[in-house]
């Protein structure tokens, strides 16, 4: 399985300790924040990652490499202006022609096991799997509304319907159908989330259990860090 990680932000709630490093590469808990996600990547069968790098992205390169001595393969996709989640990920369609694959923000920390999650998400036969938490703030990002049976109703600050609303993680499972819904240029993936939703094409959330934290301010970075 593959995976493809956002990396190309600039970070700029995080200054200033993303002033000398990029986000992903701050220390946490005895490792960057990066290596965290690559750890659950691979408990999670994932052995090809794809990163896309705009933002200090050279410093990203030379740490990670080409995976090896991490017992994964690592792609890069360096964007000259940002594309965005939805402009990155088009960017790299070739990359995802075959079967299911996960794209993950860089700037949270968590514990929940992947595998599950694409297990379900293949039970489902979803097209896209949306990973989301209970019982946490939506008010900074917007949630994610959710019928009974796990399909998306709205995403964002839109509600749509009497669903149950939840966090997005950052974290999507996803089929290679998601990249008609995609352009070659700066955007968001969330529009074509919310189209496919609206077209009723399968996609679901998927409620994990577990530990998540996002680590996009210095407040939640420092929190996560166990810093006072």
């Amino acid at each position: 399985m593959k995976a493809m990680i956002f990396a190309a932000g600039k970070g700029t709630r995080l200054n200033p300790f993303s002033y000398a490093l990029p986000k992903s590469l701050l220390p946490l808990r005895g490792r960057t924040v990066i290596d965290w996600i690559l750890l659950r990547l691979q408990e999670a069968g994932v052995r090809e990652v794809m990163i896309n790098l705009h933002h200090q992205g050279e410093k990203i390169q030379k740490y990670l490499g080409n995976g090896s001595g991490r017992g994964l393969s690592i792609s890069y996709s360096p964007e000259k202006e940002l594309l965005g989640t939805g402009g990155g990920l088009k960017q790299v369609e070739e990359f995802f022609e075959e079967g299911t694959f996960l794209v993950l923000n860089s700037d949270m920390y968590f514990e929940f096991a992947l595998a599950e999650l694409v297990a379900r998400h293949r039970e489902r036969k979803a097209e896209v799997t949306l990973v989301l938490k209970a019982g946490m703030d939506t008010s900074l990002y917007g949630g994610i509304y959710i019928d009974g049976e796990g399909r998306v109703l709205s995403l964002g600050r839109e509600k749509t319907g009497t669903g149950r609303l939840y966090l997005f993680t950052g974290i999507s499972i996803l089929e290679p159908a998601v990249f008609s819904y995609l352009v070659r240029k700066p955007s968001s993936v969330i529009p074509a989330y919310r189209q496919m939703a609206s077209e009723n094409r399968p996609v679901f959330g998927e409620i994990a259990a577990g530990r998540w934290e996002d680590l996009g301010t210095v407040a939640n970075y420092l929190s996560a860090s166990n810093i006072p």
